[in-house]
């Protein structure tokens, strides 16, 4: 399957391009069964993470750092956290991976920030958002 490269986009992630081209494979191919659709969700795994991986190491020797922590629900995927430690070897980059019971949906964590901030009579507007606030309603 298509990398999402972007051009003129270098460190943007998009993978509308894949999922479409996913769906092509699909229509054209029909429903894989058994070992099929294996390999199908293997390619598409591949290549979302190949993408990541390389764009997420570029960032980060553009921004001049050597260390990466790796997190969020994306970072629950074994072959993502494992592709990113070899990269980060071969480049010489400090790779952090959360531990698996840390690595949520974000989405999720900051609905339910926004719960609390909206119970306790905080602003629901995202410029008013105060991070400290945040961490202090956390605990």
């Amino acid at each position: 399957f298509p990398r999402a490269w972007l051009p003129g986009r270098r460190n943007h992630f998009s993978f509308s391009g894949l999922k479409t081209a996913v769906r092509a494979y699909l229509q054209k191919h029909g429903q894989p069964e058994g070992e099929d659709i294996s390999h199908v969700a293997a390619s598409f795994q591949e290549a979302v993470v190949h993408v990541l991986v390389k764009k997420t190491i570029r960032a980060a020797r553009e921004a001049g750092v050597n260390s990466i922590v790796l997190g969020g629900g994306v970072a629950a995927n074994s072959r993502l956290r494992d592709a990113m430690k070899a990269a980060g070897r071969r480049h010489r980059m400090r790779i952090y991976p959360v531990p698996l019971r840390y690595c949520s949906d974000n989405a999720a964590m900051i609905a339910g920030l926004g719960a609390v901030q909206l119970a306790s009579g905080q602003s629901a507007d995202p410029q008013d958002f105060d991070a400290n606030l945040a961490i202090k309603m956390g605990n």
